[in-house]
């Protein structure tokens, strides 16, 4: 359901450990008991920017919060090495948008390029209340993104995370090394958290193209999954062979996908999904 700019807006603070543990669980963020007055306010909806505080104090994204829960479980590194929960009020967000890792530092929004106060990062969640601000650092972090991903290597991680998010923009719950009996699937696309995979996807960048393509057999036949082989030109030829010849019975159904075509289809969307960011249309 389409809205218009919901009335809060969070800035999410840690360093670059937590946010790697929260955005390799697909958006999972939790704070302490302290504030609990605060995660009671937090709606689905609401925004939520993502303020690294180490290395390099920075905005370097932004999301969409979805639902949030207690835990009585540890999940958190520290929380596992204390064997005790520290920040049992959580919730789930889904990523708008991220610049990449290596992106951080060069194209973060700095302290000192946005008017942030110390109030504003100084716990795990705070209420950022100026629309201006709000809208400001979505500009700013906006900007140089096309020209990131334009410039960034199509190498078999970046394809992956590239088709991982096109899934979440696509509003599907979208998982890398997705399991398959004893392999790992590159992508998948779920319709629903308990549901099996709608579309899988394995990139193929230099390796075993037939073993990719029995995993995507594997896969069609166990859930009649959508199935797509992203691939370079200089692996094009050998893939058409095998459609060809051992993997005959399946020729129709998967899709040849050129990374290149990845690349582009992803900036199309994230320029899309930036440009009704900026205005503060959201979906729900």
């Amino acid at each position: 359901m389409l809205h218009l700019w919901r009335t809060r807006a969070w800035v999410l603070t840690g360093d670059r450990t937590n946010w790697r543990s929260a955005l390799q669980s697909q958006g999972i963020w939790g704070v302490r008991a302290h504030l609990e007055r605060d995660w009671t306010r937090l709606e689905p909806g609401d925004r939520v920017f993502f303020y690294c505080t180490a290395p390099v104090s920075a905005v370097i994204g932004f999301g969409t919060v979805q639902k949030k829960f207690r835990q009585d479980k540890p999940f958190w590194p520290d929380e596992m090495a204390a064997s005790q929960v520290i920040y049992p009020f959580r919730f789930e967000f889904d990523v708008d948008f991220l610049l990449p890792e290596d992106q951080y530092e060069k194209q973060g929004a700095k302290r000192d390029e946005i008017p942030l106060k110390r109030h504003h990062y100084a716990t795990g969640m705070t209420e950022l209340r100026e629309r201006g601000l709000v809208e400001g650092i979505q500009r700013l972090l906006a900007a140089p993104r096309r020209k990131a991903f334009q410039t960034r290597e199509l190498t078999h991680d970046s394809v992956k995370k590239m088709i991982w998010e096109i899934g979440k923009l696509q509003r599907f719950v979208s998982d890398m090394e997705y399991p398959m009996e004893r392999e790992r699937l590159d992508v998948v696309w779920r319709r629903i958290e308990k549901s099996v995979p709608t579309y899988v996807f394995e990139v193929q960048v230099g390796g075993d193209v037939h073993h990719a393509i029995g995993k995507l057999k594997h896969a069609r036949d166990l859930w009649n999954s959508e199935i797509f082989l992203t691939l370079s030109d200089k692996d094009e030829p050998k893939a058409v062979s095998l459609l060809s010849g051992t993997f005959h019975e399946i020729r129709d159904k998967v899709r040849l996908v050129k990374l290149e075509d990845v690349r582009k289809l992803y900036e199309l969307k994230r320029e899309w999904k930036d440009f009704e960011s900026g205005l503060g249309i959201l979906y729900a």
